[in-house]
């Protein structure tokens, strides 16, 4: 049998949403707003169950206490989210930047988009380091400030 670090463990999605919902103290209601506003990426089971991940409950109350501590909407986060510079972390060249929808401007996190004809268009957004490190309000204005400090040198 083949071992299982924690790591892995932790990210491998079978908690359906109702165990999302007791581990988090966050409503299924809620759970799906946070998928609609695109801070939370569930998997899906074969029959379009939403499956989490530890790592996705770790993110939920991150999520939720980032909201609570700074006083914000869930608009707001998304907002803030959506100025990180994925392009600049990614090292996009200037043919992907030219197809991504992010990099033109749109306000939406780029992991929720239909990536087309660029750097990010065959990888998962749910293994992206710019979806995993950046969803909380303070983790997206560091990385928002580290990456305007980068480009300013």
């Amino acid at each position: 049998m083949e071992n299982i670090d924690n790591k892995t463990l932790k990210e491998v999605s079978v908690l359906p949403i109702g165990i999302a919902v007791k581990l988090t103290g966050v409503s299924a209601q809620t759970l799906r707003a946070y998928e609609r506003f695109g801070l939370v990426l569930p998997a899906r089971s074969s029959k379009e169950q939403r499956l989490y991940s530890f790592e996705d409950i770790e993110r939920i109350k991150k999520i939720r206490e980032s909201l609570k501590k700074h006083k914000i909407g869930v608009t707001a986060l998304r907002s803030m989210i959506s100025m990180i510079p994925c392009w600049s972390i990614k090292g996009c060249s200037e043919s992907d930047r030219t197809n991504c929808a992010v990099f033109e401007g749109d306000i939406s996190p780029c992991w929720t988009y239909k990536h087309h004809n660029n750097f990010c268009a065959d990888l998962s957004c749910r293994d992206c380091e710019v979806y995993r490190l950046n969803y909380n309000f303070t983790d997206a204005r560091e990385t928002i400030l580290k990456e305007l400090h980068r480009g300013n040198r």
